[in-house]
């Protein structure tokens, strides 16, 4: 079949896909609904959960994009030549170092500001998660009550003569004169002084909800800051039964890694021996004495496995593709009048008037680069990139919005795609099935180790989990272009064209050191707050 002929047919299966999808029920939790409540003694305060995601949107040029599949799939093959050592290289520190071994980190930071005690944090029940899960089955509690004895005072539970203020009572925080139910966004020390610390005076207690958000990220104190950082990186740890089965995790990755590279190298090596086993003047019948074939492949195959330094490596993808997302982007994908009609009217139902993106016409979206990566669009930019079909990747998120037809694009382009359910055997992770927070703590874990890392959306998990690379290893993260890719999938450019544009505009988007600017969260750009250039260490004094 030619390749027109093959676009062709991948254009109509993937239109048809799209019109079984008007009534797919969603699996992930909305970027509104994400957030987790936590009341505090003489401090009350909400996590901001770092499972909560920003989103975006709008239209591909289909043909163009399909062209595109089709040359990336041939590169992946075997001929994308842009595929070297630098891909998986960390990129450059310039010298800057961990000073200190969000969400709870700013109460942590506003209970200092008002010399409060802390109350561990408790979790509000999600209808959208529909997980019960509490603090100390994500966060090693006994670890982070340690941590921060010296700076600090946390309990894990309101004395008796508070206990009237009990979490369940939480539901009715209007009604009491303790809740304080609206907190400006990156609010300064003087708000909390002013507004928190009085109540905290009164009652002896103050309690808070929606807290996302709600502590500036300048102009604060410096031992705050210094404590903010401590808390985000050292204090909060996840609990040790999900830190020893991401471990597990990553070893078993880590060595189907190394066992496609090897499988590489043989054929490589199986190729270069059957071409020149045979001089161009020699019959077959004639063949040289000598080593054998077989030997001779071994012996190549173990040189070339002998050259490859990203032998075991992988690139970890958090594909943010499912419908809570999409709708709340107000982004449409080629799904046609079916998925228009089923995604708006699932965005209506499910945020009412709180998509404000929806205001904006999707195409106009996509261009500004504020829609999610679909499946497709994230194997093309890895592509462009000079990733090839032998790499190894771990996907993490729910549920794909469109199934397996949707990643079928992503699949053929790299095949070798992993996720926690095929790593991992069920009976370890029939504990966390219902509850998925804790499954994506476990996706949080792995992908902080991989080599390489990309997340096809904006929101508060890629920017921690991020900001964490950037702290203890300097690991590579790649931080899509998405105006850069809508203009260039909508343009008529060849491949080495697409190619050569992708890694130009992502030389700068690979998680080089980079000074945080004002208003950026320091969660997601920890220089220079929580990290230095020398080797002094920055602790809480």
């Amino acid at each position: 079949m030619s390749l027109m002929n093959r676009l062709r047919s991948m254009k109509l299966k993937r239109q048809h896909s799209f019109e079984d999808e008007k009534d797919m029920e969603a699996t992930a939790p909305s970027a509104a609904q994400r957030s987790r409540t936590a009341v505090g003694l003489f401090l009350g305060w909400a996590f901001v959960s770092w499972l909560g995601y920003d989103t975006g949107t709008g239209d591909a040029a289909l043909a163009t994009t399909a062209a595109f599949f089709g040359n990336a799939r041939l590169l992946s093959g075997g001929e994308n030549t842009t595929y070297a050592d630098e891909l998986w290289n960390s990129p450059d520190s310039q010298g800057w170092k961990p000073c200190v071994k969000p969400q709870v980190t700013n109460a942590v930071a506003v209970a200092k500001m008002l010399n409060a005690t802390l109350v561990v944090p408790y979790f509000r029940d999600s209808g959208v998660w529909n997980d019960s899960s509490k603090f100390h089955d994500i966060y090693d509690i006994d670890h982070f009550i340690f941590s921060l004895k010296e700076y600090l005072p946390v309990v894990r539970d309101l004395p008796v003569d508070l206990d009237w203020s009990t979490p369940e009572y939480n539901d009715k925080c209007e009604k009491r004169p303790t809740c304080i139910t609206y907190i400006p966004k990156h609010s300064n020390q003087e708000w909390y002084l002013e507004n928190v610390l009085p109540v905290m005076q009164s009652y002896g207690l103050a309690a808070t909800r929606k807290y996302h958000h709600k502590l500036t990220f300048d102009d604060l104190p410096l031992e705050v800051v210094k404590l903010r950082c401590f808390t985000n990186f050292i204090a909060l740890r996840f609990v040790p039964s999900l830190r020893e089965l991401s471990e597990k995790l990553v070893e078993r990755i880590r060595a189907k890694a190394k066992l496609a590279a090897l499988t590489k190298a043989i054929v490589d090596a199986t190729t270069a021996s059957r071409s020149s086993s045979v001089e161009p003047s020699q019959k077959p019948a004639q063949k040289k004495k000598g080593v054998s074939h077989h030997h001779k492949r071994r012996l190549l195959a173990n040189k070339s496995a002998s050259k490859m330094p990203n032998a075991g490596r992988f690139l970890g993808l958090h594909l943010r593709f499912e419908k809570d997302m999409i709708s709340h982007s107000a982004c449409y994908y080629d799904g046609g009048t079916a998925e228009r009609k089923a995604l708006s009217a699932y965005r209506r139902s499910l945020f009412q008037n709180r998509a404000e993106k929806a205001q904006f016409h999707s195409t106009y979206l996509r261009m500004n680069g504020s829609c999610p990566l679909s499946p497709e669009e994230a194997g093309l930019l890895l592509a462009g990139l000079g990733y090839d079909n032998s790499t190894i990747i771990y996907m993490a998120g729910e549920s794909v919005y469109g199934g397996e037809a949707r990643l079928k694009p992503l699949r053929d382009l790299f095949p070798l795609l992993e996720t926690k359910e095929s790593l991992a055997a069920e009976e370890e992770l029939r504990p966390l099935k219902t509850h998925g927070l804790q499954l994506a703590a476990l996706d949080f874990l792995v992908l902080q180790k991989s080599d390489v890392y990309m997340s096809t959306a904006a929101g508060n998990f890629p920017n921690v989990l991020t900001g964490h690379r950037t702290f203890f290893d300097f690991r590579k993260s790649i931080h899509p272009d998405k105006a850069t890719l809508a203009n260039l999938l909508t343009s008529n450019v060849t491949w080495s064209e697409f190619s050569k544009q992708v890694r130009e505009s992502h030389s700068d988007r690979l998680g080089a050191a980079t000074l945080r600017k004002p208003k950026y969260s320091v969660f997601r750009y920890p220089i220079p707050d929580c990290m230095c250039q020398n080797d002094n260490t920055l602790i809480p004094q």
